[in-house]
């Protein structure tokens, strides 16, 4: 069985550099336990691309952090 989450997808210059060889100009935002919860958290919404589904094996026991 598989855990999913969402993450959310940034272009890059607000945390990350630009312009690394071989790479694409984004980068990734924390991973959140819903869609909605990961698009409640959008920041900055100027550098904001996606958001995407991530899938990691159950076995591997990761939870939210508690809020």
């Amino acid at each position: 069985m598989k855990i999913t989450g969402y993450i959310n997808l940034y272009r890059s210059g607000w945390f990350h550099r630009e312009g690394k060889p071989g790479a694409f100009d984004l980068h990734a935002g924390d991973v959140y336990p819903t869609l909605e919860s990961a698009q409640r958290e959008i920041e900055p919404r100027t550098h904001y691309l996606a958001t995407g589904p991530v899938c990691w094996p159950s076995h591997q026991a990761v939870a939210p952090n508690p809020t």
